[in-house]
């Protein structure tokens, strides 16, 4: 295995990057997390340890608080987490094309979210090796995965 920075992904300089100054600390670093590849391949104390890492180095204040809250994005479902933790949310869609939708009274909503084949991965594995009791999922030949609540 190669050290942690030699991991992370090179961006692509012919694609432009949108830089966002008011990102808030918890999103940057969830993008962070996101660019981390094979990020399923660590244990999940190794992705705490990594996350615990991103938040020292991050120039935040509360860093404990910024841990606990990113914490359980990165080692449960990933981004999609945050959706399946909101009551509202009845189930959560992930297509073919790794767009995210979610289901709300009976109405399909686009979440606007895009996941990155790293993390689309992420979350397949989870699904595969987790015990997900509160969820009833469905992954399909093409890969699209319906999460619903339980």
């Amino acid at each position: 295995m190669s050290k942690l920075s030699d991991r992370f992904k090179k961006y692509d300089e012919s694609k432009p990057i949108a830089v966002v100054e008011e990102t808030p600390p918890v999103e940057a670093l969830l993008e962070k997390v996101n660019s981390v590849p094979y990020w399923n391949e660590y244990t999940v104390d190794e992705q705490c340890d990594m996350v615990r890492s991103f938040v020292k180095n991050a120039d935040v204040e509360n860093k404990e608080v910024i841990y606990n809250t990113i914490v359980p994005y990165v080692i449960a479902f990933g981004p999609l987490q945050k959706l399946l933790d909101n009551e509202k949310v009845n189930a959560v869609f992930v297509k073919d094309d790794m767009s995210v939708h979610i289901e709300i009274d009976g109405n399909v909503f686009d979440t606007e979210i895009v996941l990155s084949f790293n993390m689309f991965q992420y979350v397949l594995n989870y699904i595969k090796y987790s015990d997900k009791t509160a969820y009833m999922i469905d992954v399909k030949p093409d890969e699209s995965i319906t999460i619903r609540k339980i």
